[in-house]
Formats: structure tokens, sequence, C-alpha cells
């Protein structure tokens, strides 16, 4: 049955940009956004990186100069370049910020090249006990399995949680041939070796599989840690201690995948659940002009509860419509923003956990397979896949903390991190302080804001209703607020819960104040209690940002080519199957004589 409609506005807005579009490239005010000229920062980066630290060219000035210089050419890509694609021009204003952050991160709050390892393979040499390890730089590439893979695969169907003392039947993954190791900048060996040692670190922003790793994630597998106990002396940088711990799903809900058929059964169920989320959410929003405007003034969608409550109940207060109504604008928005970002974070490991497997790819029998680069080593372990975002029950255990720090994706953490230890370092203030943690809990947000305003700035180029300012950047520079917010009221809390303890030691005195907690609040109330104070948080704040993505456009964006539900006839008017209309998605664009660094693919 097809939805009584307004005029298909998203499709006027869309055509309105596209019209924008040619005409600031004809009349030369802007350049058009291709693949080489958003890859110069990139590339600039990864040359320097390339230069081994132990080079006379390698130091703080030059350091701060490629940094100098990838700020410079991602403000000048930023203020200078557009795109015809809403979502390109908006994911290249993220990039070129995020670009700009992790350049900083590696070349000023932290030097790289000195501090960080990579996790890698290598292949022991010798008979029984007195094995020779062979150097990792010359054998990192060879990871060829044996012709008795088969029965390791047939054993491997035991149990994989066994006690430490007994003998673990191998998987193909624990080959006895091949230990880990934490490799340091590989400034001896081969190119290569740098190439894919550098790729992994400029392409890894979660730490996985390095000595940075952030927090909240599972710990690497028994076997890994086993190996590296040997090979480093203790079990991982990140999971310090004598009792090697393994831990699948972290403490915040992060699950770890330790064979590549559960990975490609979780994520290819993520896929397909959000594809079909998608589809449902863009067709709702097609129905509301408030995702084209940005105003809560446009009128409700014909189908929407609020109006059938207010015909049936006149008396309704008008007041109560506009906060059902707004809260179902929020949400859509919410749920379209997440449900995107894990569209994009399940694509991810299908392709490297399974295209560059060395037994599980349908490339293994190529002359060259992917498997044998030194990038795909590690980079195949389905165990560097654990998921991007945590279970919500975080928001009912931890409030508006849990939201950002244990339900939301933590790809940008590490970098955050870093810029707020950096800015409080140079204050000298102590990190655990609690104006250290006020002062961090303010740059995290504040560098949020600008990675996130950089987007609807370039979008401010064809939107004049477009406010990276007063939109995206007001809300996350307001966020410390709740979060400060949040810890004084746990602070006090806490105080007023620990009169009257009997304990004498600090377990003791943390056993009492929880259970008279319980007695007081119970468990399900105290976790409604911060379920609705998270959102009544971001009633009040959340329009600061998806308002400007309404205004800016962002709604316009297709990240679906078929659409199940319109094409039922549940869309607007025009509205069909195939959604990737308006034009080619991609051209090539030549640069000519006059700038021929800006020959590529044009989106």
């Amino acid at each position: 049955m097809k939805l009584t409609s307004p005029p298909p506005m998203h499709r006027q807005l869309r055509d309105q940009l596209y019209q924008k579009y040619d005409q600031l490239i004809s009349q030369g005010t802007y350049l058009p956004l291709t693949s080489s000229s958003f890859a110069w920062g990139l590339l600039l980066l990864f040359c320097f990186f390339l230069i081994p630290p132990t080079s006379r060219f390698h130091n703080r000035f030059t350091r701060y100069f490629v940094f100098a210089a990838v700020l410079s050419w991602h403000t000048y890509l930023v203020t200078c370049f557009q795109a015809k694609s809403v979502a390109v021009v908006y994911g290249a204003g993220i990039s070129s910020a995020w670009g700009t952050l992790w350049a900083a991160t590696l070349l000023v709050f932290r030097d790289a090249k000195t501090e960080f390892k990579r996790l890698e393979q290598r292949e022991i040499a010798g008979d029984g006990g007195n094995s020779e390890k062979v150097n990792a730089t010359t054998t990192q590439h060879s990871l060829r399995h044996k012709a008795d893979e088969p029965d390791l695969r047939k054993r491997a169907q035991v149990s994989e949680h066994k006690s430490e003392g007994s003998a673990a039947v191998p998987r193909p993954e624990h080959r006895h041939d091949l230990e880990y190791i934490w490799q340091s900048y590989p400034t001896n060996s081969t190119f290569w070796h740098r190439f894919c040692w550098n790729l992994d670190l400029l392409t890894n922003f979660r730490g996985l599989g390095w000595s940075w790793r952030i927090s909240g994630l599972p710990s690497l597998p028994r076997h890994v840690q086993k190996s590296l106990s040997h090979t480093s002396g203790s079990p991982s940088s990140s999971d310090q201690g004598t009792t090697i711990k393994d831990v699948p799903i972290s403490h915040i809900g992060i699950r770890r995948y330790d064979t590549t058929p559960s990975l490609l059964r979780h994520n290819i169920y993520l896929l397909i659940r959000h594809y079909l989320t998608i589809d449902l959410l863009l067709t709702l929003m097609h129905h509301d002009a408030y995702f084209y405007t940005g105003l809560h003034n446009s009128p409700p969608p014909a189908y929407f509860a609020s109006t059938i409550l207010a015909r049936n109940y006149p008396l309704l207060p008008h007041v109560l419509n506009s906060i059902i109504l707004k809260i179902y604008r929020l949400l859509l928005s919410m749920l379209m923003v997440s449900t995107c970002l894990k569209f994009a974070c399940a694509l991810g490991p299908p392709t490297f956990a399974y295209l560059l497997s060395s037994t599980q790819s349908p490339f293994r029998h190529a002359p060259f397979p992917l498997n044998h680069l030194a990038f795909c080593t590690i980079t195949s372990q389905p165990w560097l896949y654990p998921d991007a975002f945590g279970p919500y029950t975080n928001v009912f255990a931890r409030g508006l903390a849990g939201w950002w720090g244990a339900w939301w994706h933590q790809l940008f953490r590490f970098a955050f991190q870093s810029a707020g230890e950096f800015a409080v370092d140079g204050a000298s203030v102590g990190r655990k302080s609690v104006a250290g943690k006020v002062g961090q809990a303010l740059i995290v947000f504040f560098v949020s804001g600008c990675v996130h305003a950089s987007g609807s700035l370039m979008l401010s180029a064809r939107r004049e209703e477009a406010r990276p300012v007063r939109g995206a950047m007001a809300f996350f520079v307001v966020q410390p607020l709740g979060v400060v917010l949040e810890m004084a009221g746990k602070m006090a809390w806490k105080r007023m819960m620990s009169g009257g303890g009997n304990g004498t030691s600090e377990e003791d005195k943390r056993r009492n104040m929880e259970k008279k907690e319980k007695e007081v609040v119970p468990t399900w109330l105290m976790g409604a209690l911060r379920f609705t104070w998270v959102h009544a948080w971001f009633y009040f704040t959340a329009g600061l940002l998806v308002d400007d993505f309404a205004r800016s456009g962002v709604w316009t964006f297709e990240p679906i080519g078929v659409s199940v539900l319109r094409g039922l006839g549940m869309g607007v008017q025009g509205d069909g199957w195939w959604c990737w209309g308006g034009g080619p998605l991609a051209w090539w664009y030549d640069g000519g004589i006059r700038r021929p660094w800006l020959s590529g693919v044009a989106f």
C-alpha cells in the first residue's frame, strides 16, 4: 500500500546541490575533489614514515614540518575543493580533519617510529627443543600452510576454552612452526617490510595488533599471549602480569571472534540487518520534510502517531505533540547515523579476514596470492576484528560515560585521548586528578567537534543553512558539561552511600557501598534513571548536530543501491527499486597541463 506523502523534497534538494556544484566548478570558485587530490596528504605522511628513525632526516623538526605540511594540505582541501556527492563532501571534510589529527598523534603527540611495536609472526627453524628463531624480517612473508592442514582442521573441533595445564589440540591458526613477536620499526629490514609496517600503522586506528591498542578491547587469544610471553617476556603490553588471562569478551561487552567462519557469519548477519534497517529509515525520512530543512516546525508525515493522537483527542496539548515529534525525529537521526557506521564497520572484517586468509580466500591458489604479502600475515587473523560497537546495556550501567566510552564506536579514541593527554601534560596537570580528567574531557570533545564540523564546513559552500560552528561543533563542545554533571552526581552519591561502612579495607568499603546502593535503589531502577538522564540530555543537545545534518543535505545521501520497501511502493512519488539516480557515481577528471596532480576519479 502506498503511503500518503508530500512532494519528494529529498530529490529536489539533491538536484539543487548538484546544480550548485556544477556552478561552482564552472566558475572556477572551487576545484573538483578527486581521488588523487584527496590522497596527497596521506601519501606525504606515508613517505615520511618510510624513513627509518635512525636517519638524520628523522628528528623533531622534520616531524613537526611534515605535520605542518599535512595540516596545510588538508586545510586547502577543505576550503577549495568540492565533490558532487553530498556524502563524499561530508566524508572528505571529516577525513581531512581526522587525517590531520592522526598525523598530529603519530608525529607530535607521540613518536610512532620509536614508541610503537607491531604484532607479527615469524617462523621457528630447528629440531626439537633446540629450535632456532629465524629473523622475522626475512621470514614474515612466508605463511604457507603445511600439507597436514586438513588433519589439523579435524583436530581443531575440540573446545576452545581448555585449562592452561592441559594440552590443547592445535587449530590451523595455531601452527607450531610460528611464533608471535612485538616488532619495533624494522630499521634494518627490507623496504617491503617497512612498507607493510607503516601501511598497517596509518590505517589501524584502534591499535588492533599493536602495542598501543586502546582499552576496552578483548584480550589477545591465549596462544598469542603464550607466544609473546616467551618472545618478549610479557603476555602483551596491555595485559601485564604473570597470569595469562583469555578474555574473549571485554568488560564493556566487545566480543572477539577466534575463527574466520564465526567472524564471517556475524558480519554478514550485521550487513543484512543494517542494510534493511537503512532502507526502512530512509523510506521514513523521505516522508518528512524536516530531514531536508532542519526545521522542527515542518509538518509531520501523514503516518505519524502524534497526528493520530491529535485527531482522536483534540484536547491533547500541542506541546506534547511537539515533544513526541521531536523525539521521533531525533531517534530516526540517531539510528540512521549509528546504523550507517555499523554497516561500514561490518564491511572490513570479511574483506581482510576472508579474502586475505591463506586457507579461506578464493585467491589462495593464484600465482601471487594476497596472503603472501607481509601486510596480510597478521591482518587476516579473525581475532583482530572485534565488534566496533559495544552493547547498549552500557548506557544503563554507566550513563552518559557509557554512551560515549563503551557503546559508541571507539575508532578515534586513541587520537582523541592522545590530544587530551598531550594538553594536560603540557599544563603540568596530573592525568588522574579531577582537573586532569576534566581537562582531558574538554580537549577530547573539542577536537571531536573540530573533526565533525569540517564536514559541515565543506557543505556550507553549497548550503548557506549549514552551521559548522553553531551545529556540529557546538554539540560536541557541550558534551563535557554533561559528563562533568554526571561525574559530580556520582561522587555525591558515593559519599552519601559510603557513610556508615564498617569495612576496614577499600575492598570491604566498596562492597558495603554496593550492598547499600542496592538496598536503597534497585539495580533496574538505577539503570532506568541513567537511561532517562542520558536521553533527556540528548533531547536538549542532539538537535545541534542532527539539525545541521538535515540543513546541510546529508540525508539526500543514498548508501544503498536497491530499496526493497520503496520498490514495494512505500516511498514517495518517484521512488522505486533503484536508488542511485541523478547521474554517474564517479567519472575521470583530467587536470590537464595546468593541474596534472588533480587528475583522478571524481565523485
